[in-house]
Formats: structure tokens, C-alpha cells, sequence
């Protein structure tokens, strides 16, 4: 069952691409983790991801599942 899908995400704050074309899938039952260093979008993708931002480019879907909340806690 698919409760969340992003497409063709990108990202940028000036000339810094945070992340470009990116696509992420979150079935039921799948569980994600998101390392990296400091200062390379993590923040930013879940940002997106909740939909407290809206994802660049002209091809990007962002869609979820009616019954399905998220929460971010920065």
C-alpha cells in the first residue's frame, strides 16, 4: 500500500542544489532513515516530504494517501 510519493523533486536555495529529480516512495510497513552531513537537504527533504514546502521543477508530484498525517519536528 502506498501511503506517500514524491517525483521528480528538486531543491536549490541560490546557486546550492539540495537535491535534483529526486523520487521516494513510502510503502506501509517500510521504515527510512536519512544520514548525511550537515547542511545537504536532509531538513529540506522532509520539508517537502510533509508538504511543508513545495518541491521545484515542472514534472514534480508530491501525493498522499488521504488517511495518512505526517508530523516533522525540526
Amino acid at each position: 500500500m502506498n501511503y506517500l510519493q514524491l517525483e521528480n523533486a528538486t531543491k536549490t536555495y541560490g546557486d546550492k542544489v539540495l537535491f535534483r529529480d529526486i523520487n521516494l516512495q513510502v510503502n506501509k510497513g517500510d521504515k527510512i532513515a536519512l544520514v548525511a552531513k550537515n547542511g545537504t537537504g536532509k531538513s529540506t527533504l522532509l520539508r517537502v516530504v510533509t508538504g511543508a514546502e513545495k518541491p521545484e521543477g515542472e514534472q514534480a508530484k508530491w501525493l498522499l494517501r488521504k488517511d495518512v498525517r505526517i508530523s516533522f519536528l525540526p
